[in-house]
């Protein structure tokens, strides 16, 4: 990491991240009671992006995706996590960055400060400031450092 703190170049710290980064994965324990719960139809695995999620009065969820419009209603959501890299198809972020002439890196992730600020007060975390604070950037120790990296710098008196 201090190599990669010290590399000002975000080309080469592009790399170093994509090398780092490996698939999540379950334990083979949960693996195997995963496998046979969905084979017995008491969970369903969905790979969609969500567009919209609501309570409904009996309290269960109603998920509209992407993919062909579909709606399912759920008692629970166990996981909902994404697998992209690409923060790109945030439309609604490249355009608040373009009207507020946000920098980004030739990879399509902002160039933020020391401080992660990416702009006059906005402040970013996880993918968008993994090319501050690295391959961590989108996990538990990454956030972590990203708070407290936020709230050192922002916080001053």
């Amino acid at each position: 990491m201090k190599r990669f703190s010290k590399t000002p170049d975000c080309q080469k710290r592009r790399q170093w991240i994509t090398n780092a980064r490996h698939r999540g994965s379950f334990p083979k324990d949960i693996s195997r009671k995963l496998a046979v719960y969905r084979e017995e139809g008491r969970i369903k695995v969905i790979q969609d992006e969500v567009v919209s999620c609501q309570k409904t009065a009996d309290g269960r969820l109603h998920i509209q995706l992407k993919k062909n419009e579909s709606s399912y209603i759920f008692e629970h959501i166990a996981l909902a996590t994404g697998f992209a890299s690409d923060i790109s198809r945030f439309e609604w972020v490249q355009k608040a960055a373009q009207a507020e002439q946000l920098p980004f890196a030739g990879c399509g992730f902002p160039i933020v400060g020391k401080d992660l600020q990416w702009g006059n007060g906005l402040y970013v975390m996880g993918a968008f400031a993994e090319l501050e604070i690295g391959p961590t950037a989108r996990n538990i120790s990454g956030a972590r450092k990203a708070a407290i990296t936020i709230t050192h710098t922002s916080f001053k008196s």
